[in-house]
């Protein structure tokens, strides 16, 4: 099994493109992976900062909310 990943994805009040995100990752070919989700109103880099000190991965990546991830994207 390759190394951990840690998503951090920040959203505020976008249930539909949240959920879409959620369907993308549920289809990646690569598994080791993990989601933080971070549901608050405030500065972008403080709240990715706040996800980021949760991350147990050893790659760190930030994704926004409004994104489908395409199968193969974690490998």
């Amino acid at each position: 099994m390759g190394l951990k990943v840690s998503l951090v994805i920040c959203t505020l009040d976008r249930p539909g493109s949240l959920k879409r995100l959620a369907e993308s990752l549920t289809r990646q070919s690569y598994d080791n992976f993990e989601v933080i989700t971070i549901k608050e109103k405030g500065e972008l880099a403080k709240l990715r900062n706040k996800g980021a000190s949760q991350a147990t991965g050893e790659i760190l990546s930030f994704i926004d909310d409004d994104v489908v991830l395409s199968p193969y994207w974690l490998e």
